[in-house]
């Protein structure tokens, strides 16, 4: 009634073009009916660019070491999502949604360990590692450690030119760190007058990207090889890694 049905195999196709991420290396596992995906990268992001546009706020949510030794601690989980500037934030804030959204697509669970693993232990870094830093403001230590989970992730794929560039990134992620390090400065952002570096925020970060990227391909060596109810479109079953649900 009304028109002509689609065929099955239409409508498989349809559903593939759907939730196929434009990437042979990142192919979306599908579970049952397609869903819209939802960036949490992107509501992550949001509140930073709030935070910046009330500078009030910021006051209240950055690292300040003489308030969370008063008892602020809050501040431990919030410093990473204030800025100083306009250009510290797009910097920070562009990088966080490039590679956040790739770590998510990549493996969700993965992106969320990082995450939350990122945004503590950095800020307790500095308070035990840097008792003169009186503040601390930023996203980067938290962009190094999703820049190292993806790098570390795509090279334990299959493909070998895959993994050569993520050895490539991975080197030259390292002797930007070793710079920062070395001459206290930044490469991508221009800090001078506006803030002090903090090139251990960036190392702690990456060596916690590394740790959490270790962490899901050993979890996924150990998942068994076919899933009931999981089709996996464009990639074989087994082999290379694509995006499922951790």
């Amino acid at each position: 009634m009304g028109g002509d049905r689609p065929s099955s195999r239409e409508q498989e196709s349809e559903r593939a073009a759907s939730v196929r991420f434009p990437s042979r290396y990142f192919t979306w596992h599908g579970r049952g009916p397609a869903r819209p995906y939802v960036s949490c990268s992107l509501a992550l992001v949001l509140p930073a660019a709030a935070i910046l546009a009330w500078p009030s706020l910021a006051c209240e949510l950055e690292y300040d070491r003489i308030a969370i030794a008063n008892g602020e601690l809050w501040r431990i989980a919030t410093c990473q999502w204030t800025h100083w500037s306009l250009n510290h934030f797009l910097w920070d804030a562009l990088v966080f949604l490039s590679l956040g959204t790739l770590c998510e697509r990549y493996s969700r669970r993965g992106f969320a360990v990082c995450l939350v693993a990122s945004a503590v232990l950095i800020p307790l870094t500095v308070w035990f590692w840097l008792p003169g830093m009186l503040q601390f403001r930023g996203l980067s230590g938290i962009d190094s450690a999703l820049f190292v989970l993806l790098t570390v992730q795509l090279a334990g794929t299959k493909g070998r030119s895959m993994a050569a560039v993520a050895i490539c990134l991975l080197a030259a992620f390292v002797l930007k760190t070793y710079f920062e390090v070395a001459f206290n400065d930044t490469i991508f952002v221009d800090s001078h007058g506006a803030f002090v570096p903090v090139p251990l925020a960036h190392a702690v970060g990456g060596a916690v990207g590394l740790l959490a990227a270790l962490s899901c391909l050993t979890t996924r060596r150990h998942e068994p090889a076919n899933v009931p109810g999981a089709s996996v479109i464009g990639l074989e079953r087994r082999g290379r890694c694509g995006i499922g649900g951790l």
